[in-house]
């Protein structure tokens, strides 16, 4: 049995900590308008003079990323920088291009079109036709309530070309503040590597963005004991920050919260958390019902 506390607001255990990932989707935002009591908790944190960087999954340059907070009211000066999955994938693609490491210059686009842009600067063009391409990304689906077999044809055509596919969101599903469950790439990326493809994953739970998170905060990989990831998934978030050695909360008013079936700002019982966390094998230092101070 894993060991961790129940909290009821960030005031609790923020003393600790000058350092904190922030996960966007689930518990800043649901990508649509903040959740509740967000602002004051991160004023509340930058007046004690603590570093925020957000770490996100989101498909798309952190610069979008950005504008998306600008938009629902988190202004600059309240955080430290931003990480994306989608930056990752874009750097990944951007050092083949500059080693001459790619086959072609042309890719295959699997996913919604607004976020068909994730490759926008860089000496490579789109292909509608698998076989012309040096490999594939995958963003998403194209709508929150897309069927899970959407995109059948893209995975079919990119396996029968035998293309590396590149996920620039390893979740399965994120969740709007109404309930609504939204499918993610990596339910594409893992029908394709299930299907025998080549899956290669960016973002959460793999290191790449942990380090670039650190070297935001001015932490050295080597000493992050007061450094504190706060997410709503256990898969991306929790896991993640157990494979880095970061100490962890889990918010389970994101896309955990029809799991556990309490109402928004309730914590769940314990015996709930302990199955959940068993499920996963993988246990947050701590919980906490939403991201308030």
């Amino acid at each position: 049995m894993g060991m961790f506390r129940r909290y009821e607001r960030l005031a609790e255990l923020a003393g600790g900590y000058s350092g904190f990932i922030l996960d966007l989707w689930g518990v800043i935002h649901d990508g649509q308008a903040l959740y509740p009591d967000v602002l004051p908790a991160l004023e509340a944190l930058r007046e004690r003079g603590k570093r925020i960087v957000f770490l996100s999954n989101a498909p798309r340059r952190a610069a979008m990323a950005e504008a998306v907070l600008q938009r629902l009211g988190v202004p600059q000066a309240l955080y430290d920088g931003i990480v994306t999955s989608g930056e990752a994938a874009f750097d990944y693609v951007c050092k083949l291009t500059e080693n001459s490491q790619l086959a072609t210059s042309q890719y295959y686009y699997i996913g919604p079109d607004k976020d068909a842009n994730i490759l926008y600067g860089l000496p490579l063009s789109r292909t509608l036709i698998a076989s012309e391409a040096a490999f594939a990304i995958v963003t998403g689906y194209d709508q929150d309530h897309s069927p899970l077999d959407e995109k059948e044809g893209d995975i079919s055509a990119c396996l029968e070309a035998e293309l590396p596919l590149l996920c620039a969101n390893p979740d399965h599903y994120v969740v709007r503040h109404s309930g609504v469950r939204v499918p993610c790439a990596g339910l594409i990326a893992e029908t394709y590597a299930e299907r025998g493809g080549r899956v290669t994953f960016f973002g959460k739970p793999h290191k790449v963005v942990y380090t670039r998170c650190l070297d935001l905060l001015g932490v050295s990989t080597e000493n992050t004991s007061d450094v504190l990831a706060i997410g709503d998934n256990l898969d991306t978030d929790i896991l993640g920050a157990s494979m880095q050695g970061l100490d962890s909360i889990l918010v389970t008013g994101g896309v955990l919260l029809e799991t556990f079936g309490t109402p928004f700002g309730i914590l769940p019982e314990s015996p709930a958390l302990e199955n959940a966390f068993k499920e996963v094998g993988v246990y947050p230092g701590g919980v906490l019902p939403a991201f308030r101070w």
